[in-house]
């Protein structure tokens, strides 16, 4: 917190000053920052084609061949 007001010139501010990190003077600070893109995926829904069988949804459009495949018990 103290160094968020600066620096205080007191009585042995020489001094305070010869401490290391006191000063720019004695390093350097380098920032890299490297961001990547976030790789593009796309997901492509499957197609269906609706049209390629129509199946009647009433009992009147089914076949005789339909119903003549149904097994039926022989008649008395």
């Amino acid at each position: 917190m103290h160094y968020l007001n600066g620096d205080v010139k007191d009585a042995d501010y020489e001094r305070d000053m010869q401490l290391p990190f006191k000063t720019t003077t004695h390093y350097q600070v380098a920032s890299v920052a490297s961001i990547l893109p976030a790789p593009i995926t796309t997901v492509e829904p499957p197609v269906y084609n609706h049209l390629s069988e129509i199946v009647p949804a009433n009992d009147i459009f089914i076949s005789s061949e339909f119903l003549s495949a149904i097994w039926q018990p022989p008649k008395a």
